[in-house]
């Protein structure tokens, strides 16, 4: 930390991303922590912890917007992205969302695994502009179909591939944005598609629960 201080390389936006970067891991782990805590209080403290460390990232996420358009500015750059540009780009990424989710909707179906199939029809009709984050809502396998088919996971990790990418430049359009319509748009895309990856990951789960191995010594 102490060469980060002195480096001529860390300005205030890179420092920041890493802060941001350090504060979503953060969020990460308390998040695992609490999905598989062996009690209700653990879990409602990994919780907590997870929703301090998400209030963090937000802050953080609008410091470094500050200094990179502070950086274009003092560089005489223009700003990253358009509202048009976003919304052409938007468009694309939907696109491929939804072939994708349609293809493999119809692949889990006749593998048998109705769940998935459902939960990856409801992205792939979500609507143009990603409208319908709600949809995503109170998403759970029966008890019948907890564990999917065997190719359930492949399928799961192709759609969570396309969201994932989707996600990542909604956010980075949202910080480099100048236009505050930008920015508020690309946000919206960015929630409806972190909601979508909630979704397929907690599906993924169900279908491959973690394997957690025995502390050295223990009894089997």
């Amino acid at each position: 930390m102490a060469d980060l201080a002195v480096s001529r390389l860390v300005t205030p936006y890179r420092a920041l991303s890493i802060a941001v970067r350090n504060e979503d891991r953060a969020f990460a782990f308390w998040s695992y922590v609490s999905a598989y805590a062996p009690s209700e209080a653990v879990r409602r403290y990994a919780e907590r912890m997870a929703r301090e460390e998400l209030r963090h990232a937000s802050i953080l996420r609008m410091e470094r917007r500050r200094a990179y358009h502070g950086e274009l500015r003092a560089a005489g750059l223009p700003p990253a992205i358009s509202m048009r540009e976003l919304q052409e780009k938007a468009a694309s990424l939907e696109e491929g969302i939804r072939r994708t989710c349609r293809s493999l909707a119809s692949a889990a179906a006749v593998s048998g695994d109705e769940a998935t199939a459902d939960l990856l029809g409801r992205i792939a009709e979500a609507g143009s502009g990603n409208r319908r984050a709600s949809v995503f809502s109170g998403v759970g396998p029966s008890p019948t179909q907890r564990h999917g088919a065997p190719d359930s996971v492949v399928m799961i990790d192709q759609a969570i591939a396309a969201c994932e990418t989707a996600a990542e430049i909604y956010l980075q359009a949202a910080e480099s944005a100048a236009d505050e319509r930008v920015a508020l748009e690309a946000q919206r895309l960015s929630k409806s598609a972190i909601t979508r990856l909630v979704a397929l990951r907690g599906r993924r789960v169900e279908i491959a629960p973690v394997q957690f191995e025995d502390k050295p010594g223990t009894a089997p």
